[in-house]
């Protein structure tokens, strides 16, 4: 688990590297359902987007917004749903201050 003020001062191709962000709470089990929802939503999203501090979003391709507000590295298996997002075919952009970074 990753406090939110360490989250914050990544740099934004940081969120290429799934690794950097599991957590002791992680399961084989959370990490499969969370890698599965990541992928099955990536494929929907037009783009997720990766807030400054680390929670995240996404535009979807029917024109609707999905938004949560578990940090990636912070929560359980997010790791895992940003391996997902990261195998999908969406843009990802992350957020540093003011700056947007593509990052796929």
């Amino acid at each position: 688990m990753i406090p939110y003020s360490v989250l914050e001062r990544l740099p934004a191709e940081a969120y290429l590297h799934p690794s950097m962000f599991t957590s002791p709470f992680d399961t084989v089990e959370s990490d499969e359902e969370q890698y599965n929802y990541g992928l099955a939503l990536g494929r929907k999203a037009k783009e997720v987007f990766i807030t400054n501090r680390g929670t995240w979003g996404a535009e979807m391709l029917n024109g609707g917004q999905v938004t949560a507000p578990e940090g990636i590295g912070y929560h359980r298996s997010t790791a895992a749903l940003l391996r997902g997002f990261l195998d999908s075919d969406c843009t990802i952009h992350v957020y540093r201050n003011s700056e947007k970074y593509t990052i796929k």
